[in-house]
């Protein structure tokens, strides 16, 4: 079947525009659906181990057991091979099941004759009629006049006098397998009980048509030097850094991403220089921790790369490793080299240290302070040069927090087991309280 493509132009590349995302989820890369791992908590176990939550167990139910068979004949699907280590095709088996196919299931011990070829479950007849027709069909297959009690009563016994194969389990059935997904929302539609019994299976899924992607078919195969758009950004940032950093761009390349690529660089190297290297694009920003939300405002105002701006930040080294302070000095100094004016209210010592001038405000907290106490390079505040601050009293090893000789450790004694002809340990009293005197009431 052919399908034509119309030329894409940038727009066609953005989630965030109509013309760009995906047509099922509109750019949000996520859909209504089942919940994959309230349904399959433990993908290390195989369909055969009850790697599916919502199925009976296999081992347990015969008849579900000769259904995982007839799927596994007809499909190719392997029931001993851990549900994480099969391939997508058949993940998306379980999940989206055969579509319209019959699939011919065998109980266990039936015979190994081929089912019938009727589209639907062939049980075996325990009377003459295997089902009450409506009134015409009923005269068209049986022009016999309609039957008497003694007659009825003759066949009752005749069905009862069956032998017990007759009603035995049938040796083989056919059925259709729709899938984990379209099962789970189709009992969502059925009643108000189902819904709730079912509420917490149903969530926001990855979406079924993009993968997640965010963007349309077309813009998600367009391929950058063996690379599409999502692969890109699904890569960690500095492998990402490195790649675009490769790319070697000659005559009409250069000319028309050339700009572009440098200024993705540039923003890519910002993110990397804060330490956020192992981030990738795709990352939702719920997910990020609020020392990575800081350092990710600050890349952002640092590759702007504005001149003459004024920059306040509340503590930024809150939530951030240790190990990161140092990339975030040296962020803060560009911004600094790029004639700018950044303003810290910080406590951390290795700030302090990389700062070219504090101020301490005092002398006490909240509506006891706001006023300068002292101000100098941080080297006049280690050295001891400056007075009355409280800060340079600690910096200078004036004033120190001792660190106690002794701990005071709380030490639980272990409480020995009572032999089993001990006298249980009698209440604890309560002392009797006194009556409270009424006061005598004065004569009037």
């Amino acid at each position: 079947m052919s399908r034509d493509f119309e030329e894409l132009t940038p727009q066609n590349f953005s989630f965030n525009s109509p013309l760009g995302w995906c047509p099922s989820c509109q750019g949000l890369g996520v859909e209504q659906g089942t919940n994959i791992s309230a349904l399959i908590p433990n993908p290390d176990r195989s369909l055969r181990d009850g790697a599916v939550l919502a199925w009976p167990d296999p081992k347990a139910n015969p008849l579900f057991a000769a259904m995982l068979d007839a799927i596994s004949e007809a499909t190719g699907l392997p029931l001993d091979v851990p549900y994480r280590q099969l391939e997508p095709r058949l993940q998306r088996v379980v999940l989206y099941g055969c579509g319209d196919r019959w699939l011919d299931a065998r109980l266990p011990g039936s015979a190994s004759s081929s089912p019938p070829a009727l589209p639907k479950q062939t049980v075996t007849p325990t009377t003459e009629v295997d089902a009450a027709p409506d009134g015409d069909a009923l005269e068209a297959a049986n022009p016999s006049p309609r039957p008497t009690r003694a007659s009825a009563a003759r066949r009752k016994r005749k069905v009862d006098d069956a032998p017990e194969t007759a009603t035995a389990s049938p040796p083989s059935f056919r059925f259709q397998y729709k899938g984990l997904y379209p099962a789970i929302e189709e009992a969502t539609r059925v009643s108000f009980e189902y819904r709730q019994s079912l509420s917490d299976l149903v969530g926001e899924t990855t979406c079924s048509a993009c993968q997640g992607t965010r963007i349309r078919e077309d813009a998600a195969a367009v391929k950058l030097r063996g690379l599409t758009l999502p692969q890109i950004c699904q890569m960690p940032l500095r492998e990402a850094l490195e790649f675009l950093q490769g790319l070697q761009l000659e005559g009409e390349e250069r000319k028309i991403a050339g700009d572009l690529l440098q200024e993705v660089t540039h923003r890519l190297k910002f993110l990397v220089d804060v330490g956020l290297d192992y981030l990738t694009l795709d990352r939702p920003m719920p997910t990020l921790s609020g020392g990575e939300s800081q350092r990710i405002r600050l890349a952002g105002q640092i590759g702007r790369a504005l001149t003459g701006v004024l920059y306040v930040l509340d503590e930024p080294t809150i939530g951030l490793h240790p190990r990161d302070n140092q990339r975030l000095i040296d962020a803060l100094r560009r911004l600094r080299d790029l004639g700018n004016t950044v303003v810290l209210v910080e406590h951390d010592r290795e700030v302090l240290d990389a700062a070219d001038r504090l101020y301490d405000f005092g002398p006490g907290s909240g509506r006891h302070g706001g006023q300068v106490v002292a101000s100098g390079a941080p080297r006049e505040f280690v050295s001891g040069q400056v007075e009355g601050s409280l800060t340079a009293d600690y910096l200078s090893a004036r004033k120190v927090i001792p660190i106690p000789k002794t701990r005071r450790m709380i030490r639980r004694q272990p409480v020995a087991n009572p032999p089993p002809d001990a006298d249980p340990p009698p209440p604890p009293q309560r002392k009797a309280r006194r009556p409270a005197r009424r006061a005598k009431s004065s004569p009037t």
